[in-house]
């Protein structure tokens, strides 16, 4: 749950993110009320006149006494945690911090909000780590693959919840929209 600023590549990057939210500007911001998100979101609602709301459910996971921690730094610390975290990475969870499932119950009643959300095109800014679930849960994904979920900064996605046939999502990198997750590579 770390409480990182926004680089000058961070601010680059949302103003890219600017160009194609034009395209179909939202018409309300949510976002998670820690520092670089707060940041990106003044960018974002500047850009597109809107107010945002900020949700502490969106905040980053908690990592526990590891917060700040690279995943490098805890293997060369931590030798045993990091291999619980790599043959158990849904269910690992860092002492005194969060896992997958704590994701997931923690971000469940902020998916039905979103759900019933009046705003016809709803913006969430959120962290990496949290996407994985938050769009897991709204996509109805399973485990497996929301743990390969690409979800780097330079990356968005948009997600309809309206279609007939079930939610539908795209991601977006660059200003250019794909159809579908981006999912890592075996």
């Amino acid at each position: 749950m770390g409480d990182s600023p926004l680089t000058e590549a961070g601010r680059a990057q949302v103003r890219g993110h600017l160009d194609w939210l034009q395209t179909r500007p939202p018409d309300h911001l949510l976002a998670s009320p820690l520092g670089r998100t707060r940041a990106t979101a003044a960018i974002l609602a500047q850009g597109l006149g809107l107010v945002p709301q900020f949700d502490p459910a969106l905040r980053e996971r908690c990592m526990g006494c590891f917060e700040g921690w690279t995943l490098e730094e805890i293997r060369r610390a931590h030798p045993d945690e990091h291999a619980r975290r790599e043959a158990e990475p849904w269910s690992w969870r860092p002492p005194g911090g969060e896992n997958y499932p704590d994701l997931l119950a923690r971000t469940a009643p902020l998916v039905e909000q979103l759900r019933t959300h009046p705003a016809e095109c709803l913006l969430v800014v959120s962290h990496g780590t949290l996407a994985r679930p938050l769009l897991g849960r709204l996509l109805g994904l399973e485990p497996a693959t929301m743990l390969v979920l690409m979800a780097p900064n330079d990356l968005a996605y948009r997600v309809d919840l309206t279609p007939a046939e079930g939610p539908r999502a795209s991601h977006v990198r660059g200003g250019v929209e794909h159809p579908g997750l981006l999912l890592r590579g075996p």
